[in-house]
């Protein structure tokens, strides 16, 4: 799916100076700033050659000159230059020609250095000649075959001869039959054949168009060399050598292999050219000089005759190599693989590449996947939301009339442009329903291009308006082009980059009609194709190959050729191989085999970029090595790479199918939501949790949209109080406020069960309208609540045997699978209806011996006593003990007994508060321990003695009389005590209430007042903010050195240092301080300090009453104030509960802790409070 594409070439002329017309013989890469050296002559009029220095910016600089030496062999008219290298730590220049000398040049010399100088001389010249990699070894092939390897001192290592005999040294395996005695002689012999042995075993026929030169390659770790020689006139054989000149082995005999020999730098195939008489095959071979393969150039077979290879070449990382069809200078960068220098005549073309992939838009919902694959003339097509189909292969092929430059896909994936050398072609096709409806078309030549002008990259700003980048004499040139409806492009606009600059990389935004574009210093720039005006944004740290951009943040995203990935300005990765761009996430590959998905805020300073733990973060997932991003389509969810064997992947990320599940939720578009869930198994919890308040409401609309009934069950029986939005996916979330963007009116009460809020949310649809269609959602609704509620779902199925016993036979079936069985029993019998759970029953597993039996004994029961006989069985004593009281009197010692048993004495004290003598010493209560309580009114004390049962809840026993006023006058108990009693309930009451007030007010306050303390601390201590006080102008007095800072100055001890001329705090000044902090007055600086006094003052003062509040509470419980009693006693716990939930906070920020180890003695700081559980009447 990679594309070479062009992003930077130039151009710079170069001729002989000193000698008029000589050739340009050589080229080589001269340093580390890009710049070339370049050699001119010999020819066949002149003798001379110029050695020059050509920069990036095509200036020429002249390094030396001097006259080539005589060539010793009669079939060269002059003498030729086999090899031209420099070194660029020595600053000097190795030329070595094939008349046998070897030159080397000092670019600048030191004293006493010659400039140039004849390091070594062959005298029966030189074939070929090659340094290795690592620049230490220099190999030669001398015109007598010899081999020689030298140091780079030019000292020799190794002096072989180039023997017939080294044939012999590879035993190259057949892969025939093996020997004639080993052969099965059956009579199907001939048809047994084996089909990989050959028809025809070659034996090594020189081709006819043999140049019969002899070329030398190195392997890319400088171990191995091949060189490719003649052997005796008959054969053309390839040898490998060691590095210190031991032969390794020889190739295999093959048919019309010719001279250009190329060794891939990393290591494993040879690379060489075959000649049949039809076509030209690059061939490849193994080290052990085995053949390894083959493909055929793309050549006419009529022009096969007459086309001459001359050389072929890998470039530095071994990704792609270079086939010289004509005579050219051709030589690859040593460190930049994509880069690559021409010369041809007197100009010097250099080239940078990129790897491309051809994609269309990331959008929604255009987001087809859209890729296109040049191949020779042919572009290959295929929109992988339509078929993934990997490469060679794809949907649709469209040929063409050449081979293209660029290829750009507009927004909407319908057309698609190309780029050739000469024209424009426009190619449309169309989708529907994730299918392709028509095309392609291709309309070619809707534009001729300027044959003076080299177009090298193009872009859609939309659907209508193209951009393409051209070369000119100085820079690049931004043409803007529209194409209308019939199809012929129209030059709308021209923008020249600034300051001579040249494009590195063209790219297109649909939702602005803008293109945007980086120049070669590095800025990136955006054009408006309306308004006609270019925009700087930013300037990336580097030259970026590959960039995106992401609106509206104006976020611009760069890789570097070394795999940096920067956001504008900002490095955010190191070892970044492929990325793409979203509207809502940066998605990225890493040389540690991970894809990122970085989500898209405001600012790219807040870009949140996850760490290599995929375990733990689903915005992190580990991919085969070597994988690269080929495309992203959000609306499908899905995300497709490309391994290093060519085969694509797509795999669907959590990140992106929460992305699209949070997109329809908010577009109220719930079935693609519950079907990505559904099918991506993603927890269907987060259809509601993502935005609570909306899903409640639109309920109904759910239920529409998704229909089907299993899907509805489907999604009840899946619901958790966790909220998933908040965990299991807090990290997939754009931001941390994202769970509430869509629920801000209103607020969904937390504490409430939020399955039962769903499913009450259901039932409240579901059962006005929808019964009988939606009975299977409706038990769904009620079994699925925490805890189930399976009364309701029985009693809805004992109403429908009536009405519709189809239904409820189904219901109760759906009930019995959803549930357990023995709880769903006894739930039915806890309604008391016999048929209902007689039906239950025999949906089960139990044997009828086991509840037939029990049920016809209660069938036969009164309807009470059966009620009370099933509470009892079911474990339910509070409802037995009800039906005992609803039985009469004569059951009352049963009752007696059957209270003491399960002791309920506070609900038989409730049944029989209004029937004096069952409580009394002869009714339910005897032998009760003593406790008092003194009551004291108009004049006469009154001690109250009562038993307790066993240290249990409270019930009235016997009197003690502490004075004989109250025996003589009973009316006293209603007069004295029972006022007494309401009076202290009223005093306790509003104090408590008093509390609770004062502590939501004061906590308000406190929260406030510490948001204004972080949010401007200056402000908050000082209520001037000096912001306009210059830096150099000291405010303090002559006569003190230091002031109170910030933090000082409403301390004790900040600001007191003695210092000459100044005097300690008077004991009036310390006296008004400690007045205002008791005060606390609203906005001053002492506020916050005395509310937390005043919170603990409060637990102080809640802790003094506590005894005083239980012995009200039992007196008002012995004079049957119940009520009375339970709101006071439960407003007394629930303002200790809000205490015990704010004291921590309160008193930890605002720096009252202190050591209680320590003892009291811990700075004059106040403890924590510690809120102890209010111990009230059990009774109640």
């Amino acid at each position: 799916m990679r594309n070479l594409l062009t992003i930077e070439r130039s151009v710079a002329g170069t001729t002989s100076t000193e000698v008029p017309d000589l050739p340009l013989s050589a080229i080589a890469w001269g340093g580390s700033e890009d710049s070339l050296i370049c050699t001119h002559g010999p020819s066949k009029a002149e003798g001379s050659i110029e050695l020059k220095r050509v920069n990036k910016n095509g200036q020429s600089v002249p390094i030396a000159s001097w006259d080539a030496s005589p060539c010793p062999s009669p079939s060269l008219p002059c003498d030729r230059i086999l090899a031209l290298h420099y070194f660029p730590d020595t600053f000097s220049t190795c030329v070595i020609f094939a008349a046998g000398d070897i030159v080397v040049v000092q670019e600048n010399p030191t004293p006493g250095v010659n400039k140039i100088e004849i390091v070594g001389s062959v005298d029966e010249g030189i074939a070929a000649a090659a340094w290795s990699p690592d620049e230490e070894v220099l190999a030669i092939i001398t015109g007598a075959s010899t081999f020689l390897l030298m140091t780079r001192g030019f000292e020799p290592i190794a002096d072989v001869i180039l023997s017939p005999n080294d044939l012999n040294a590879s035993n190259h395996v057949s892969v025939g039959w093996g020997k004639s005695e080993t052969q099965f002689k059956g009579k199907r012999a001939r048809a047994m054949k084996d089909p990989t042995v050959p028809e025809k075993i070659d034996e090594g026929v020189l081709s006819p168009h043999d140049d019969n030169g002899t070329r030398i390659s190195w392997r890319g770790d400088g171990e191995y060399l091949a060189l490719s020689s003649i052997e005796d006139s008959r054969r053309r054989v390839i040898r490998v050598y060691r590095r210190d000149g031991a032969l390794d082995s020889v190739s295999e005999p093959v048919d019309g292999l010719e001279g250009p020999l190329s060794w891939r730098p990393t290591g494993n195939l040879m690379a060489a050219i075959q000649r049949f008489p039809e076509r030209l095959d690059v061939v490849f071979f193994e080290r052990n000089g085995l053949r390894h393969g083959e493909f055929t150039l793309r050549i006419p077979t009529d022009k096969v005759p007459d086309e001459t290879i001359l050389e072929l070449l890998w470039n530095y990382d071994s990704s792609g190599y270079l086939v010289a069809q004509h005579n050219l200078c051709v030589k690859w960068h040593s460190e930049k693989p994509l880069r690559l220098a021409l010369g041809l005549g007197e100009s010097i073309i250099s080239y940078e590449f990129s790897w491309s992939v051809f994609a269309g838009s990331s959008r929604s919902p255009d987001d087809y996947g859209v890729l296109a694959t040049v191949d020779g003339t042919t572009l290959k097509l295929t929109p992988l939301r339509v078929a993934n189909i990997p490469p060679p292969m794809a949907l649709k092929e469209v040929e063409l009339e050449s081979t293209p430059v660029d290829v750009a896909i507009s927004p909407t994936g319908r057309l698609i442009a190309v780029l050739r050398d000469k024209a424009l072609d426009l190619i449309r096709w169309d989708f529907a329903n994730n299918k392709l409806v028509s095309g392609p078309t291709v309309t070619p030549n809707i534009m001729e291009l300027d044959p003076g002008q080299y177009f090298r990259q193009i872009s859609f700003a939309d659907d209508e308006t193209l951009g393409v980048v051209c070369d000119i004499e100085v820079g690049s040139l931004l043409r803007v082009i529209s194409i209308p409806n019939n199809g012929q492009a129209i030059s709308k606009c021209t923008q020249e980059f600034q300051n001579g600059a040249t494009a590195v990389r063209l790219g297109g935004e649909p939702d602005h009609k803008s293109l945007f574009y980086q120049d070669s210093e590095r800025n990136v720039y955006f054009y408006d194709t309306e308004d006609k005006s270019a925009k700087y944004i930013t300037q990336l740290p580097a030259i970026c190959p590959w960039l995106e951009i992401a609106l509206p943040q104006e976020m611009v995203f760069g890789l570097s050729g070394d795999g940096r990935l920067y956001v504008n300005s900002k490095p955010i990765a190191s070892n970044c191989t492929s990325f793409a761009v979203t509207p809502a996430h940066l998605v990225y590959t890493t040389t540690r085999h991970f894809v990122k998905f970085v989500h898209l805020y405001d600012s790219y300073q807040d870009l949140d970029i996850p760490r290599d733990d995929p375990s733990s973060d689903e915005r992190c997932r580990s991919i085969e090595r070597g994988a690269r991003l080929v495309q992203v389509m959000p609306t499908k969810f899905a995300l497709t790479l490309q391994m290093p064997r060519g085969n694509l992947e797509t795999i669907y990320p959590r990140v992106l199918v929460l992305a699209g599940v949070r997109r329809s939720i908010e577009a109220k578009d719930y079935l693609p939501a519950f079907l990505a869930c559904r099918n991506h198994r993603v927890d269907l919890n987060i259809i509601h949790d993502h935005a609570p308040r909306q899903f409640i409401e639109l309920v109904e609309l759910f239920m529409d949209q998704v229909k089907k009934i299993e899907y509805i069950d489907l999604f009840l029986s899946q619901l958790r109080e966790e909220d998933v939005s908040k965990t299991m996916y807090r990290k997939t979330l754009q931001s941390a406020e994202a769970p509430e963007r869509f629920n801000q009116i209103g607020t969904i009460n937390r504490s409430e069960s939020k399955v039962n809020r769903i499913c009450d949310a259901f039932l409240n649809v579901l059962l006005p309208k929808r019964l009988s269609s939606n009975l299977q959602n409706i038990v769904t609704a009620y079994v699925c609540k925490t805890p189930p509620d399976h009364d309701a779902a029985l009693l809805l199925i004992g109403d429908l045997r009536a009405k519709s016993p189809e239904l409820a036979e189904e219901a109760i079936q759906h009930v019995c699978f959803l549930s357990d069985m023995n709880k769903l029993y006894d739930n039915a019998l806890g309604l008391y209806d016999l048929e209902l759970t007689l039906a239950v029953a025999q949906q089960s597993q139990k044997d009828p011996r086991e509840y037939l039996p029990f049920l016809q004994k209660l069938q036969e029961m009164e309807a009470t006593r059966r009620k009370f006989t099933i509470d009892d069985h079911l474990n339910r004593p509070e409802k037995a003990c009800a039906c005992l009281h609803k039985l009469g009197d004569e059951v009352f010692d049963e009752m007696k007994n059957y209270v003491v048993k399960h002791e309920l004495y506070s609900m038989a004290l409730g049944l029989y508060r209004y029937n004096p003598n069952k409580t009394g010493d002869h009714g339910l209560v005897r032998n009760f321990p003593r406790r008092s309580l003194e009551i004291s009114g108009s004049g006469i004390s009154v001690r109250i003695t009562w038993g307790l049962f066993t240290g249990d809840p409270m019930l009235p026993s016997r009197w003690a009389v502490a004075r004989g006023p109250l025996l003589r006058r009973s009316e006293l108990l209603t007069t004295v005590v029972d006022a007494g009693l309401a009076e202290g309930f009223a005093q306790s009451s509003e104090l408590i209430a008093e509390c609770k007030r004062q502590l939501k007010a004061q906590l308000d306050r406190i929260h406030e007042l510490r948001a204004k303390k972080k949010d401007n601390p200056l402000a908050y201590f000082d209520s001037v903010v000096e912001e306009d006080t210059p830096d150099n102008v000291s405010l303090a007095p002559t006569d003190a050195s230091t002031s109170a800072s910030l933090f000082t100055r409403y301390t004790s001890g900040g600001a007191q240092t003695a210092m000459t001329g100044t005097t300690r705090r008077t004991t009036k000044n310390r006296r008004r301080e400690e007045r205002k902090r008791a005060r606390g007055k609203k906005g001053s600086v002492y506020e916050e300090e005395y509310l937390v006094s005043s919170i603990g003052r409060m637990v102080e003062k809640l802790d003094s009453v506590r005894d005083e509040t239980k012995k009200l509470l039992e007196g008002l419980v012995r004079r049957r104030m119940r009520e009375r009693a339970i709101a006071l006693q439960s407003l007394m716990e629930e303002v200790l509960t809000s205490l015990e939930g704010c004291v921590g906070e309160v008193f930890e920020e605002a720096g009252e802790v202190i050591n209680h180890e320590a003892g009291a003695k811990g700075g004059g700081k106040r403890a924590v409070p510690i809120i102890k559980k209010f111990d009230g009447v059990g009774i109640l």
